[in-house]
């Protein structure tokens, strides 16, 4: 008899988990959103938050629980997830396109309530690890960082990179770390509601991590120059006398100097000869066809032809 009522008693223990384990997951998100409706979103979280991994439909309504309960980072997050999530799935299924197109109304209205941290790398080094307020950012969302400071001018959402939101309530705390540099840490970081608050990391390499680098780096051999004469500036030449030309004996110089002897004996002889002509009689032709003589020296009175006639005639001039 006891046997039998233990038997029975185990059974009854084994069935109750099995009924509730019959509970489809449409049943619990219908059951969640009723919690929603009711305003229990306490109670309406829990059962999205164990099915938001399967539909982006249970993220969006989590991301809702969320930011009824004042958590508007997380929500801000989940939100941006579940349009990932619902655009991927649009492809295939036409059914997700409105709850891809709802989440980006909400989440306009999400980014009111959060603040944004914008990291910008000053310098070159290596970003490994990057924490806000003892959260480690995803891998992906690292890469994303330095993609913008190779693109100085560009914003996040330029380059596919997703904002880093924070609660502007809470200490904004940030951490950075790189091989061969010491970490950077900036305490308290003034944000505002709304708005953007960009971060400069400056970071600063460790004398062992220098050592390392200058002997790593290959010992160049300085080139020896050729040396080169300097440019000798040409000999000046001296202005030029009323004879000849001083010119430098070179090459090509004595012949100048013979040439300009030359010039100066021909105009000599030739200014010679001009001078010997002068005074000579020069015939020319007169009125009578006769030859007649003239003086080239100008300083001489030549008779003129009234006169000529006159004194032929054996009389005055003028009688």
């Amino acid at each position: 008899m006891r046997r039998a009522l233990l038997l029975l008693l185990l059974s009854l223990a084994i069935a109750s988990p099995a009924a509730g384990q019959q509970e489809s997951d449409e049943e619990r998100y219908e059951k969640g959103q009723q919690h929603y409706m009711a305003r229990r979103f306490s109670d309406a979280e829990e059962i999205f938050a164990a099915l938001k991994g399967k539909s982006p439909n249970a993220r969006l309504y989590y991301a809702r629980c969320a930011f009824r309960l004042k958590r508007f980072r997380e929500a801000y997050e989940e939100m941006r997830q579940t349009i990932n999530e619902a655009r991927v799935l649009a492809t295939k299924e036409a059914r997700y396109a409105a709850t891809r197109d709802a989440a980006k109304e909400e989440l306009n209205e999400f980014k009111k309530e959060v603040a944004f941290v914008v990291p910008s790398l000053l310098g070159r080094f290596e970003l490994k690890h990057l924490r806000i307020n003892r959260r480690e950012l995803p891998k992906e969302q690292v890469e994303c960082i330095k993609r913008v400071a190779a693109r100085k001018k560009l914003k996040p959402e330029e380059v596919g990179c997703e904002l880093i939101a924070v609660d502007p309530d809470e200490p904004v705390t940030l951490r950075a770390t790189a091989e061969g540099f010491d970490d950077f840490i900036a305490d308290e970081i003034d944000v505002d509601k709304g708005h953007r608050t960009t971060v400069e990391i400056a970071m600063t390499p460790t004398p062992g991590y220098l050592a390392r680098l200058a002997k790593k780096a290959p010992q160049q051999k300085q080139k020896s120059r050729p040396r080169t004469r300097a440019a000798v500036p040409p000999p000046r030449m001296p202005p030029a006398s009323r004879g000849c030309a001083s010119i430098p004996a070179g090459s090509g110089g004595d012949w100048l100097l013979i040439g300009a002897f030359l010039t100066a004996i021909l105009g000599l002889r030739r200014r010679g000869s001009v001078d010997a002509r002068r005074g000579q009689p020069v015939h020319s032709k007169t009125t009578h066809g006769r030859p007649g003589t003239r003086r080239r020296d100008r300083g001489v009175a030549t008779p003129s032809r009234a006169a000529r006639g006159a004194r032929q005639a054996g009389g005055r001039l003028g009688s």
